[in-house]
């Protein structure tokens, strides 16, 4: 049953900042595909969802600092685009790279909306993400409110049911996976049943940038491309890799049906013709690789 409907929500997904001696490296382009799953699941609930993102809006803008380039919107230019009603504000902290633009765009919200409630979600699926457990702390000396750890899908309907109801959170809410300034629960479980997620809502994002600048992590051999998640998470304990730490060491697996169902959809939706899978751990079960194939 639906939270509440035509309740406005926003989601940044933030700059894309590289290193001036090091363009090729840390300015990496990654679609924010667990904003894509978060929108669409939000949107699911009956919430009117409204997605910057501030990179892809405006790719070919961009700010130099002594060490930096910062590409996209400005924060006068995002906070412009706010739903006058707006209810609450989701930044998706995507990749270690992107952290000190992701700060900055949460003290100009802050300082623009003394009040409104500010979340901060985790990229449990990316290498070049990072543990929101350890910079937590940051995002809330910024001015956020709350930050998401563990997958955000399966927390958020419960989390947004609170702030709704204006209630004071506290640790005896339980909601775990969630922390604030004064309290953080641990994720409990992760990986609900993920074939009962909503395929990602790319229709509210800038596509047709992103295809523009034919940037992907292989080969492009169509003039449309766009990512999927198969799976999630990794079982293997890697010391140099921030999944175990984002993930538990747990993998789930979409099942085939429900795969080959999301490339139909985007080729017919978006005449989409090549599949860029992220998934971090995709071929830990060779019997569903098979059924896929």
């Amino acid at each position: 049953m639906s939270l509440k409907t035509q309740i406005s929500v926003v989601l940044i997904n933030p700059n894309l900042m590289a290193q001036r001696n090091d363009p090729f490296t840390t300015g990496i382009i990654y679609m924010p595909l667990g904003l894509a799953y978060l929108a669409a699941v939000l949107r699911q609930e009956g919430f009117d969802v409204k997605v910057i993102d501030a990179f892809a809006h405006r790719p070919e803008q961009i700010k130099l600092t002594e060490k930096n380039i910062i590409f996209g919107l400005k924060a006068e230019e995002m906070l412009r685009l706010f739903p006058i009603d707006v209810k609450a504000i989701f930044i998706y902290a995507m990749n270690i790279a992107n952290h000190v633009p992701a700060l900055r765009l949460v003290s100009a919200v802050r300082s623009a909306y003394p009040t409104l409630p500010i979340i901060i979600v985790e990229n449990t699926q990316a290498v070049t993400a990072y543990s929101l457990r350890v910079v937590m702390g940051q995002f809330f000396e910024a001015g956020a409110d709350y930050v998401i750890t563990g997958e955000s899908e399966f927390r958020v309907k419960k989390l947004m049911r609170y702030i709704l109801s204006a209630r004071q959170l506290s640790a005896n809410d339980e909601l775990e996976g969630v922390g604030s300034p004064n309290w953080y629960l641990p994720p409990k479980e992760d990986y609900g049943n993920l074939d009962s997620l909503p395929f990602p809502a790319w229709d509210l994002f800038p596509l047709e940038n992103y295809w523009k600048m034919r940037f992907g992590h292989s080969p492009i051999t169509a003039e449309r491309y766009l990512p999927m998640l198969t799976s999630r998470g990794c079982p293997y304990p890697c010391r140099f890799c921030v999944i175990p730490a984002t993930n538990q060491r747990k993998w789930h697996g979409r099942s085939a049906v429900n795969v080959v169902d999301e490339m139909e959809s985007l080729m017919k939706t978006y005449q989409v013709q090549e599949f860029h899978w992220e998934d971090v751990g995709a071929t830990v079960s060779e019997k569903r690789i098979c059924e896929i194939c």
